[in-house]
């Protein structure tokens, strides 16, 4: 049978068809690739997503428990399924599905991170902030840990501490374009303009086409008083095509390589972002579970 690794290049052109909303050609996509490997668990995991984007969801946790029994420590096909299970008011049901994965894979991290997040979804805030603090213990630079714990620092309206583990985060992926992004928002929340005028401007030195960055730099300066340099970002942000290949990279990036996390915890900062705090709740079936987790719209 082919690898996961061999069917790499099948397995990113479904998942960038379904990012753009081009449902009817990633189901041709994950069906010419399940024909090129019957035995794979990609092509059922990825049918899997493209029912979860239409709405089939009974179809989709079919598809998705396929996946499982050829491999029950494949991270993806866990966490769509577990997403289902949140969907429909099983939180206790999606926690168990984490545990089992973790003492199949104990060392995971961005397993861990699920799990936290979804006992976050369930109001068990300790045992998330507990499970990401291991996790960031065990694996300093990882950075999916770090921003979930931020994610749910947020969500408590916890500013100040949020703030300073922004910074850490920056300590340990200067670099890396999530942490800047999310490190230069919670800095201007805090009211830390300028700082986060800097971060900002990293990012878009280093990520020019992605539109995100420049909208966000324009809306630090606009707030710090820079109106001119502001009105200039935002034109730069509105003249980027949308789906440009290297935004698409970017935003695929929990897709395609070992931070599978980082587009579900996007969505999540999203969501935090866009909502008056009163809204913003961890329910059963609601919360940081509830969006389109493992998908090509809010990870894989």
């Amino acid at each position: 049978a082919l690898s996961v690794s061999s069917t790499s290049a099948e397995q990113g052109l479904v998942l960038v068809l379904l990012a753009l909303n081009k449902d009817m050609q990633a189901t041709e996509a994950a069906k010419a690739l399940m024909t090129k490997a019957p035995n794979s668990v990609l092509g059922p995991h990825l049918l899997g997503l493209v029912a979860i984007q239409q709405g089939h969801l009974d179809q989709a946790a079919a598809y998705l428990d396929d996946a499982l029994d050829r491999n029950p420590k494949y991270l993806p096909a866990v966490v769509a399924r577990a997403r289902l299970d949140v969907k429909a008011g099983r939180t206790e049901q999606a926690r168990r599905r984490f545990e089992a994965f973790l003492k199949l894979d104990p060392k995971n991290t961005p397993a861990v991170v699920y799990h936290a997040l979804n006992e976050a979804a369930g109001r068990r805030r300790s045992e998330a902030l507990r499970l990401l603090q291991s996790a960031i213990e065990t694996e300093p630079k990882a950075i999916a840990p770090r921003m979930a714990l931020m994610m749910i620092l947020l969500v408590e309206n916890e500013k100040d501490r949020a703030l300073s583990e922004a910074e850490r985060m920056l300590e340990a992926q200067p670099d890396n374009p999530g942490a800047l992004e999310l490190a230069g928002e919670i800095q201007g929340w805090s009211g830390k303009s300028e700082r986060s005028i800097v971060t900002l401007s990293r990012l878009v030195a280093a990520f020019p086409r992605i539109p995100e960055g420049h909208y966000k730099l324009a809306q630090a300066q606009y707030e710090a008083g820079r109106k001119s340099e502001s009105s200039i970002s935002l034109r730069m942000a509105v003249s980027l095509p949308p789906n440009d290949p290297e935004a698409l990279g970017y935003s695929a990036i929990g897709i395609l390589d070992d931070a599978r996390t980082m587009r579900a915890l996007d969505a999540t900062r999203k969501r935090v972002l866009l909502q008056p705090r009163p809204s913003v709740t961890m329910q059963p079936g609601g919360g940081f579970l509830s969006g389109p987790l493992g998908t090509g719209q809010g990870l894989p």
